[in-house]
């Protein structure tokens, strides 16, 4: 039963690909194709010549085909027992047997179709092939084991079969295309006119001449909006509306025919594209007008009027009478009661500055524009002046060229016959700076920009620039302090300068850029506020009251280890003792510290006898004058290495560009080799003992976001403990001769951060070593020294973060830290452990000093008993010589 249901499915399939009636519909365009007529009988076929199925040679074969889904007796396919269910088949000409003979289109493969611009594509497929390990099996083909042919049907309109006008193709493997031309496939425009239409055979659109419109160009493409009557006696009428395509045509008045009423126009004139003038004859009431040319007609209903009453003052060259409403109907170019007024309106007229210019009138000039009215009948007159270069840019705007002066003024527009005035619309205007600040700006009237002093900047110089970058010290007892920076011009009356609570005096300006003034006594860090009439700059901690007498860090540990340097508050250390407070050991014997600089990331480090400790300059951060951050670049790890000097000195440096380029910061590091290095910056000596690392940081052109804000630079510093050597480590292990003797704890100290020292120090202690980093409190600020501070950003149990706070530098920030690991004076090289004396060694040392202690004071007892009177003699005799 299945078997005949199977059965009975194939059938209906085969007939259903039978019925097939060759008709195919283009839904876009509603056009149908009929390509019934190229069906051949089963005897007969169509042929082209197509590359070789087989790809080892480069012969051609040929296709045998056939339409409408009708098999042809060529086609003996080897692959079937039935020799007629192909419509199409390939054979390479080399051999004529049908071993070569391959189908490419079977009956029993429902052809598809696609409607393209041009035509049609109708595409084949062959069955399934079944002996895929043949080289024409086509399983390597887009569609596997199976062979598909297109015909490429494209229409031309003089063949009326089918032309097959060049080769076939294989596009790719087992795929074919045949190329046909054929009238079959053209669209058609049944309804077309045939005057004006001409009918595109692929889009299979009416495509209209000039003169027409419409799906079929059966439309006159005119408009007609409005008609001009005249009195019942007839006369002069003009037509406005559309009528480009008569006027862009070859039509002459004797083609067109216009009809008012059932009466014909006489003496027909063709303005422009918008105007017709012709005389009708006389007639009553409402009219319909009719265009009329060879086999197009336009019709506008009810458009035209026989009026009645007169116009006795109606102008005769611009006006016509409404005899209706005895009204004098103006031309397009004329206005007013007896049309004696130029039609136009100027709304406005664009001023000059007192130099005049190009001036722009604004209205409604249409009238002129439309007309005859060329540029040498206009004239146009402001005031006195008469206008040059005149333009028509459009109907509602004319442009020329004015003369100078001044006031207010009447342009006054004349065309021939006609004139028109618009009374004081134009005025000589100087131009204007309304947001311009009225204390530091200057309008240019000439240009309309605020010109800005020299103390602001932006387009409305509201924006200072003035600010300060370094500031000289003072003692405590206060005196003369310079401040340089930029102040542009000003003057003394102008300014206040307050540094902390107390207002400066005697301020003398020396130039833009150098400030001098008094200030009284006070003591530690203020803020320095310049205030120059409405513009100020405030300078966080800027200044320092310098003690006379500068105190040292820890106070050179003891008079023992070194002396302090009170005029510089560096320490000055004795012999045997080291370090910046001389609390470290001057030996030879104590281990030594290893800087190491990693070459590609700019981070170094410092390590002794296990422990390490790593310094990175981390960031740059803007703050404004609250302190608030507005802006952090990270430094860390975008270091570009610039250049490596090894000879006696390790020096490397590095190099960032900031702020899309604008800013180079730079970053030297030196390791001090072999025996002591002196060093001098900012006017203070200083000396590095071998192992330390000096840093020298240039921070150039930084483009502040306002010139309140400052700059911090940011190092962090941090410890790793690596430390493996029995003289540190706490472990209990026997074996360990000397363990444990110079453990002791982490401990961070920013104690010595201290705005009365000359330099500000951080220290990191760890198991008898101590690593310092030195900051100097002075910057070179744009080529001068001032005060720097120090502050501790953030701090954890083994890093901490320092902040140098930067003055307002504008070319260059130069900074001088140092770091150095160094060995306390407590550091013990060896560790004795009790776990390794001889057993007799602690009774023996108990011992000993107990008897000989025994037979001291044995022996005094025997000397005192014998001599005891002469000790008393001597005793009197000592008292008395004291008293006397």
């Amino acid at each position: 039963m299945k078997i005949l249901l199977y059965f009975l499915i194939f059938y209906l399939n085969f007939l259903l690909i039978l019925s097939n009636d060759c008709k195919y519909k283009d839904p876009s365009s509603d056009q149908n194709f009929d390509i019934s007529s190229l069906k051949l009988p089963s005897d007969k076929f169509y042929s082209s010549y197509l590359p070789s199925t087989d790809f080892t040679n480069n012969k051609l074969s040929k296709i045998y085909f056939n339409f409408c889904n009708t098999p042809i007796n060529f086609c003996n396919v080897t692959t079937s027992s039935n020799k007629n269910e192909s419509t199409a088949c390939q054979r390479s000409e080399e051999q004529s047997s049908d071993k070569n003979l391959y189908q490419i289109g079977s009956i029993f493969e429902k052809e598809e179709y696609k409607i393209t611009p041009n035509g049609l594509n109708l595409t084949f497929r062959s069955l399934l092939l079944n002996n895929t390990k043949d080289k024409n099996g086509c399983e390597d083909a887009l569609e596997k084991n199976r062979r598909v042919t297109t015909f490429i049907f494209t229409c031309n309109n003089i063949i009326n079969g089918l032309d097959i006008w060049r080769n076939g193709t294989e596009s790719s493997r087992c795929t074919y295309e045949i190329f046909i031309q054929s009238k079959l496939v053209c669209k058609s425009c049944p309804s077309c006119s045939k005057l004006h239409g001409n009918c595109d055979v692929y889009s299979g659109k009416c495509i209209c001449d000039s003169k027409t419109t419409g799906n079929n160009c059966e439309d006159f493409n005119i408009l007609i909006n409005s008609v001009d009557s005249t009195t019942i006696n007839g006369g002069t009428t003009i037509l406005n509306g559309y009528f480009r395509s008569i006027v862009s045509s070859d039509t002459n008045n004797d083609d067109l025919i216009i009809k008012i009423g059932d009466l014909q126009c006489n003496n027909i004139k063709i303005y422009n594209e918008t105007t017709i003038k012709c005389e009708i004859g006389p007639g009553e009431g409402l009219k319909d007008v009719k265009f009329i040319e060879n086999d197009l007609s336009f019709i506008s209903y009810q458009i035209f009027q026989y009026t009645y009453l007169s116009c006795p003052n109606c102008s005769n060259l611009h006006g016509t009478c409404d005899k209706y409403t005895g009204n004098c109907l103006c031309d397009f170019k004329t206005t007013g009661k007896n049309c004696n007024d130029l039609k136009i309106s100027i709304d406005s007229v664009d001023s000059t500055t007192v130099n005049g210019g190009t001036a722009f009138l604004n209205g409604d000039f249409r009238s002129i524009i439309s007309s005859n009215t060329t540029i040498n009948d206009l004239i146009i007159k402001i005031g006195d002046l008469q206008c040059n270069d005149i333009q028509f840019l459009n109907e509602k705007l004319i442009k020329c060229d004015i003369g100078p002066g001044e006031g207010i003024k009447d342009v006054l527009l004349i065309d021939n016959d006609l004139s028109f005035i618009s009374y004081q619309i134009f005025q000589y205007t100087n131009l204007s700076c309304p947001n311009c600040s009225k204390l530091h700006g200057k309008c240019d009237i000439y240009t309309g920009k605020c010109i800005c002093d020299t103390q602001t900047t932006g387009f409305d110089c509201k924006t200072s620039t003035i600010y300060i970058n370094s500031i000289d010290s003072t003692t405590v007892n206060g005196g003369s302090t310079f401040l340089n920076g930029y102040f542009g011009l000003t003057n003394i009356d102008n300014l206040i300068i307050k540094i902390g609570d107390l207002q400066c005096t005697n301020i003398k300006i020396y130039i833009q850029s150098t400030i001098k003034c008094d200030i009284g006594p006070g003591e530690g860090l203020k803020d320095v506020i310049l205030i120059d009439k409405d513009l100020s700059f405030i300078g966080k901690q800027m200044f320092q009251y310098k003690k006379i007498k500068l105190n040292c860090p820890n106070n050179c540990t003891s008079s023992s280890n070194g002396f302090c340097n009170t005029t510089t508050g560096t320490c000055t250390c004795l012999k045997g003792f080291t370090g910046f407070t001389c609390n470290s050991k001057d030996n030879t014997d104590s281990p030594s510290s290893k800087p190491n600089i990693n070459e590609t990331t700019g981070e170094s480090s410092i390590s002794n006898d296990g422990l390490n400790y790593q310094i990175n300059v981390y960031s740059l951060v803007e703050l404004n004058f609250n302190g608030s951050i507005i802006n952090e670049i990270l430094l860390y790890n975008k270091w570009q290495n610039l250049s490596i000097i090894k000879n006696d000195t390790n020096i490397i440096t590095f190099s960032q560009k900031l702020l899309n380029k604008t800013c180079t910061i730079e970053y030297s590091i030196e390791e001090v080799i072999g025996v002591n290095k002196d060093y001098s910056f900012a006017g203070i000596n200083y000396s590095l003992a071998p192992g330390s690392l000096k840093l020298t940081i240039s921070i150039q052109n930084y483009q502040y976001k306002d010139t309140l804000n400052s700059i911090q630079l940011r190092i962090k510093s941090s410890f790793d403990n690596n430390n493996n050597n029995n003289n540190n480590n706490n472990n209990n292990n026997s074996n360990n001769k000397n363990s444990g003797c110079n453990s002791k704890e982490l401990n961070i100290n920013t104690n010595d951060f201290n705005s009365d020292q000359s330099l500000n120090y951080l220290t990191i202690s760890k198991d008898s070593k101590t690593f310092y980093g030195r900051f100097i409190n002075k910057v070179i600020s744009d080529g001068r020294e001032t005060f720097m501070s120090t502050s501790i950003v953030s701090q954890q149990t083994d890093s901490i973060f320092i902040g140098l706070n930067l003055p307002h530098c504008i070319k260059t920030c130069l900074i001088d830290p140092d770091f150095s690991l160094l060995v306390d004076t407590d550091y013990k090289t060896s560790c004795d452990d009790d776990d390794s004396r001889p057993k007799w060694f602690l009774p023996v040392v108990i011992a000993v000093p107990a008897v000989g202690m025994a037979i001291i004071i044995i022996i005094g007892a025997v000397i005192y008993k014998r001599h005891r009177t002469s000790i008393r003699i001597l005793k009197q005799k000592i008292k008395l010589e004291n008293r006397s």
